[in-house]
């Protein structure tokens, strides 16, 4: 959050419902600025420069690494700045300009997590800790994120994709993009579950199909492991607690944070 005296910006064009969406998810003391082309020079020279800057780009530009970098070098304590972006940035651009930015979120999963990124530092909530239905067609991806549930201090239960799930559960689901039939799937999930799906291209038109066939939060992925549990708590806040059951955890080493190739060298648990 903001320091004491210091503002906190969104900038983002602001007729776009989907950058609105993740300007929701923000604190109200955020200064919601709109920006549906480059940032103004102006912005950039201010007697009061931000503490935190939410900016949304679809691209990036020269003009605006050049203005955030102009923000950022004032004063004594720099601004921090998280950058939602869309799909059409080039990655060569994103790698050479990452220096600029703390964090890059996907725009279209960004309201998933934004919450968890505007704090330095954030402590897990106090939440119950329902049985966990981890759902994938895939045995290694479905074992890694049964080790990230169990390291979170859930408890799990593997199924693959053609598993029907018991009712009022809570599961997470590695949807099949690459498949036609992926969110008729997904809505037989959705029916049973509270699902957060995790998309391999969680651009808009599949993250808007996840949620019209009824996920509850979406993803990419592979995705920050700690965004996964972060959004897995706030769904299990919402669950009465329980009696535990299913296996205990087992002792697991730590898990990687980045990648799922660096992930899925987690041992199997299945």
């Amino acid at each position: 959050m903001a320091e004491q005296g210091r503002p906190a910006w969104f900038v983002g064009d602001l007729g776009d419902p989907w950058v609105v969406a993740i300007a929701d998810r923000l604190p109200a003391s955020f200064e919601r600025r709109s920006c549906p082309a480059e940032m103004p020079e102006s912005w950039a020279t201010e007697d009061l420069t931000p503490e935190l800057v939410v900016l949304h780009r679809p691209i990036l530009t020269a003009l605006d690494i050049q203005r955030i970098s102009r923000l950022r070098s004032r004063g004594d304590s720099p601004t921090r700045v998280i950058l939602c972006l869309g799909p059409h940035a080039r990655h060569d651009d994103i790698v050479r300009w990452s220096r600029h930015f703390d964090a890059v979120l996907p725009e279209a999963t960004a309201s998933e997590t934004i919450d968890r990124w505007i704090s330095p530092v954030s402590e897990r909530r106090d939440v119950p800790r329902p049985l966990v239905q981890v759902v994938s067609g895939m045995h290694d991806v479905r074992s890694l994120l049964a080790d990230v549930c169990l390291s979170a201090g859930y408890l799990v239960e593997r199924r693959d994709d053609r598993a029907v799930l018991p009712p009022n559960s809570l599961a997470i689901y590695d949807c099949p993009v690459l498949e036609p039939n992926w969110g008729d799937r997904l809505s037989v999930l959705a029916k049973s579950a509270r699902v957060i799906a995790l998309l391999g291209f969680a651009d808009r038109v599949n993250v808007a199909r996840a949620r019209a066939a009824g996920a509850e939060v979406c993803l990419e992925w592979p995705c920050d492991l700690d965004d996964l549990i972060h959004v897995l708590d706030r769904l299990a806040a919402q669950f009465p607690r329980q009696p535990r059951r299913a296996d205990q955890a087992h002792a697991l080493p730590p898990l990687p944070r980045s990648s799922l190739e660096a992930a899925s060298r987690t041992p199997s648990l299945d």
